[in-house]
């Protein structure tokens, strides 16, 4: 009996060491070269894993001028589409204390990139964008 009831402590705690790894709520991108908040992201999980949905755009955001997706590419279904309610981030699935495989839309760009997600704390994640050969990071802060 002490044997099941130290396993099922254990598979508790990894359930909490879970639910502590996703990262929901209102996160704030910043423009990757001024600093600037860019965008409001909403991360939900979907048929396809998880994924992040614009929900604000700053009034200071270079983004609040034109809020559509210009930069998007004309062969992708998004461009000059609306900004808001926009999935700019795709297909993560969880795998241990990170999220791996996702597609990111850069929205200074218009790309599509593979992304991985790591919760580095309650209050901020890292997108690490894979640029070819290069990986850079996106770092998002936590809104209430």
């Amino acid at each position: 009996m002490k044997k099941w009831s130290w396993l099922l402590l254990l598979l508790l705690q990894a359930m909490v060491l879970r639910a502590q790894q996703r990262p929901e709520g209102t996160w704030q991108l910043n423009d990757f070269n001024t600093g600037k908040p860019l965008v409001l992201l909403k991360f939900e999980q979907a048929k396809t894993g998880l994924q992040a949905v614009v929900v604000g755009i700053p009034k200071n955001s270079p983004l609040a001028a034109n809020p559509r997706c210009v930069t998007c590419s004309p062969r992708d279904k998004r461009h000059n589409q609306p900004l808001m309610g926009m999935v700019v981030l795709d297909g993560m699935q969880a795998a241990g204390t990170t999220w791996v495989q996702g597609n990111w839309l850069d929205l200074e760009k218009g790309f599509t990139y593979m992304a991985n997600l790591t919760v580095l704390s309650p209050t901020e994640i890292k997108v690490s964008v894979l640029y070819g050969k290069m990986e850079k990071a996106r770092m998002l802060k936590r809104v209430k």
